[in-house]
């Protein structure tokens, strides 16, 4: 199960997910948390003053085909946040005209990973990133972690 908060305030957009697992999981679902998991940290840990953005989401698709899950994974790793109408840009991928820009301090970028394996199941990360002048800090305190809710 995938939660997906989108909250608003004055047209400004906040954007924020978490995944659950229900019940006990099966040996693929735990490959595919996995997965997810390190694909998510890579992304975050990549996302830094001065890094380009081509660059991160090739650090995170590299991560995903090697666990196999290089068809499996949304090629975009993330988007920018801000106003109405203004939301999406720049987006984090491998493509122009993102490619060679780069980030810069106080931007907030939304880290994200959309990772689906038919029959297995699916896992989403959408968390704001703040770039600061040495690192990110990760705004929502949300584990990246799937909750395991056994019922």
């Amino acid at each position: 199960m995938l939660v997906d908060l989108h909250a608003m305030y004055r047209l400004y957009y906040g954007d924020l997910s978490h995944n659950y697992i229900m019940g006990r999981p099966s040996e693929e679902q735990k490959k595919l948390s996995d997965a997810f998991v390190e694909i998510s940290y890579t992304l975050i840990d990549e996302m830094q003053p001065g890094a380009k953005i081509g660059e991160i989401a090739r650090k995170a698709l590299r991560v995903a085909e090697k666990h196999g899950y290089g068809s499996n994974v949304l090629f975009g790793f993330g988007h920018g946040i801000g106003g109405v109408g203004n939301e999406s840009y720049p987006l984090i991928l491998d493509m122009q005209p993102w490619s060679d820009m780069e980030l810069e301090p106080n931007m907030v970028e939304i880290a994200a990973v959309v990772l689906n394996k038919p029959g297995v199941g699916g896992m989403r990360l959408e968390a704001p990133v703040w770039i600061r002048e040495n690192g990110n800090e990760v705004l929502p305190k949300t584990p990246i972690e799937p909750d395991v809710i056994e019922i």
